[in-house]
């Protein structure tokens, strides 16, 4: 009896414990269930569309299904400011805010009341971008690509690849009119590989830029900004390719022909600091140039004051000359100006030279030469007016 009592007791312990053990697994399968659950609530709507998007999307495919039609890409071109043109170098520095949106057929989702509002923002390298060339890129740090971090996805496929940037493009000026000049500067954009059958780049709007945060230039004045687009045909050997159809016809290559996007700015010198730091000294001079006539012959300072205004006449110059590009094709009419006092100048001085040698040279109280005489009395003195002056001073003298 005693042995079957110890049997039953230890049967009861087993039995405890079994149920304990169980008890235990029940509960870590309760705790594993409701952490579960909890995670599942935990995905938002974006994530879960974001997966279902991405599960079947390869970005190096086109975001069409019709291949026949061209992908259009909307360009908004928003110009922030002009920051420099350097006219020696020929290129513009502008910051700038690019924003393009197309239509991507397999980015697109059924949106409910939850999610009609819902916009995804994802990385830029998992999703197809065009490939976006600034075609007269002078930024030797930049490949000319356009390159931003973040997409922006709506319900209907739209995105939106907004693209902050700071452009250095070329832009040929033209310093005949210096300071007085309008320059006419463009950004050309357009695709690296994708011809006009493939890929088409259009503008938002026509009637002009976003100038909405555009900051004054202090050198430059923003005249207009208009975008258009050009057509171009790309050539190798200087000729367009051709090619040959069936019936022996010669025509050129569809895949050959590209979409451009131009922006075109126009600006205008601001031109007050040039007139009043050379224009207006360039004139007092050319005044004081004229005013050397007026020191008595017999004096030489004449000749120092006429070198002393031929010097200012090439520091001047010199000024000019850093400020404009070195090119043959055109010379500014302000270097024209100032060349043309400092021969104004040069003859001065040679006159003066003349004066004081004949005025220190031979007797002054001999009658002069009559081919002297004729040239100075009569015909240069009737064209300066002061014929009678020189006629009364030579009796008074008696010379005459």
């Amino acid at each position: 009896m005693r042995r079957y009592g110890q049997l039953h007791q230890s049967g009861r312990i087993l039995l405890l414990g079994m149920l304990r053990l169980n008890s235990a697994a029940t509960a870590l399968m309760a705790a594993i269930l409701i952490a579960s659950s909890c995670q599942c609530s935990l995905i938002t709507d974006e994530q879960r569309i974001l997966s279902a998007l991405m599960s079947n999307y390869l970005p190096s495919t086109p975001p069409t299904m019709n291949r026949s039609k061209p992908i259009v890409v909307e360009v908004s071109f928003r110009l922030n400011q002009i920051i420099d043109l350097d006219e020696r170098n020929q290129i513009l520095t502008t910051n700038v805010f690019i924003e393009q949106k197309w239509n991507d057929t397999k980015l697109s989702w059924d949106s409910d009341a939850a999610t009609k509002d819902t916009k995804l923002r994802i990385s830029a390298d998992k999703v197809w971008l065009p490939d976006t060339y600034v075609f007269n890129n002078a930024d030797s740090r930049k490949s000319g690509f356009l390159r931003s971090v973040y997409v922006l996805l709506q319900p209907d496929g739209q995105v939106s690849w907004p693209v902050p940037d700071k452009l250095r493009t070329t832009c040929q000026v033209n310093i005949a009119n210096f300071p007085f000049d309008y320059q006419k500067c463009r950004i050309r954009l357009g695709s690296w590989v994708h011809s006009r059958r493939q890929l088409v780049f259009l503008p938002r709007t026509m009637d002009g830029i976003d100038e909405m945060d555009y900051t004054d230039n202090s050198e430059w004045q923003l005249l207009s900004a208009k975008p258009f687009v050009r057509n171009r045909q790309l050539s190798f050997t200087g000729h367009l390719p051709k090619r040959l159809d069936k019936t022996g016809n010669q025509y050129v290559e569809p895949n050959r022909d590209y979409s451009d996007l131009v922006i075109e700015l126009i600006i205008r010198r601001r031109s007050f600091f040039y007139v009043w730091n050379i224009i207006l000294p360039c004139v007092m001079l050319s005044v004081l140039t004229l005013f050397t006539f007026r020191v008595p012959p017999d004096n030489c300072e004449k000749i120092s004051m006429g070198l002393s205004v031929f010097l200012a006449f090439s520091m001047f110059m010199l000024l000019v000359a850093e400020q404009v590009p070195a090119t043959s094709e055109s010379v500014p009419l302000i270097g024209l100006y100032i060349t043309v006092l400092m021969s104004m100048t040069t003859v001065s001085v040679i006159f003066s030279v003349c004066i004081v040698n004949l005025n220190h040279r031979g007797s002054k109280f001999r009658p002069p030469p009559r081919l002297l005489k004729r040239i100075f009395v009569d015909w240069l003195g009737r064209l300066l007016r002061v014929a009678d002056s020189v006629e009364k001073a030579a009796r008074q003298f008696e010379v005459v």
